[in-house]
């Protein structure tokens, strides 16, 4: 007999995990989170979570290798997360998510008022502010 027909295959590339996530502080309350580019990855989607909270909400998306995430709680300790993502057949494919980096912020300090300095003598300088709260 005689056969007629179609078929169609579909894939999708899955970007590989990124690799080297790390964290550190840029003020007091603010986090870079950094890692290694991803082979196949078009962009990277950066979660976060405090410590206790069950889920993780995404903070944004890049393209680059490093995200600031701003204006956390003080003294509080996150977790980060980083998956990266391929754009395939128009649609958006998430590989793997990293290993988890944590940090702790820290408090917020108050600025000393009024610093003097005096000099006591030829090689000593005493240091004075008002005490703030």
């Amino acid at each position: 007999g005689k056969y007629a027909g179609e078929d169609k295959l579909n894939y999708a590339i899955i970007p590989e995990t990124p690799k080297n996530v790390k964290v550190k502080l840029t003020a007091h309350d603010d986090v870079k989170v950094t890692w290694s580019k991803a082979g196949l990855a078009n962009g990277y989607l950066v979660y976060y979570k405090t410590a206790s909270a069950k889920s993780y909400k995404l903070y944004g998306t890049t393209a680059e290798t490093s995200l600031t995430i701003k204006n956390l709680a003080d003294s509080t300790t996150y977790n980060f997360k980083v998956v990266s993502y391929a754009t395939s057949n128009g649609k958006k494919v998430e590989g793997k998510s990293s290993t988890v980096a944590k940090i702790k912020t820290l408090r917020d300090l108050a600025t000393p008022k009024s610093l003097t300095l005096k000099l006591t003598a030829h090689d000593d300088i005493k240091v004075s502010w008002k005490k703030v709260s």
